[in-house]
């Protein structure tokens, strides 16, 4: 059942649904949902050579 925004809000306010958002911290195709995480791989990945890291089959 497609609805509108409009619709959408009417029905969001009569149940009581709600949406919350929340930061999504990207690095490369990886997503994490806190910055600490993120920088944590991010660290890991540039302490990699580039050797290993461009050719993980080597």
């Amino acid at each position: 059942m497609m609805t509108s925004l409009n619709d959408q809000r009417v029905f969001m306010e009569k149940y009581g649904i709600f949406c919350e958002y929340k930061k999504v911290y990207c690095y490369k195709q990886l997503r994490f949902n806190n910055f600490q995480d993120a920088l944590n791989v991010a660290a890991l990945d540039q302490d990699v050579p580039k050797e290993q890291s461009s050719d993980s089959n080597k």
